[in-house]
């Protein structure tokens, strides 16, 4: 299954945000459509500026960022 991936779903699936539920469904979305799913540059941007937001440390979010760049 090929799909453009948003932005809430890569910082869900960081487990940044409060909600279990969300971040559980965020991750499974996320496997079921690695690794043809579509991820722009845009898309990377903005995770970034979240998750550094929100306390995320500069060389753990360079690395997830990293992770999804290659796959």
């Amino acid at each position: 299954m090929t799909g453009l991936v948003d932005t809430n779903v890569l910082v869900y699936a960081a487990g940044l945000r409060t909600d279990a539920e969300k971040e559980r469904t965020a991750v499974q979305v996320l496997a079921r459509l690695r690794p043809e799913a579509c991820l722009s540059l845009q898309v990377l941007a903005e995770f970034s500026a979240v998750v550094l937001r929100h306390g995320m440390g500069a060389d753990v979010c360079r690395a997830i960022v990293a992770e999804y760049w290659r796959s």
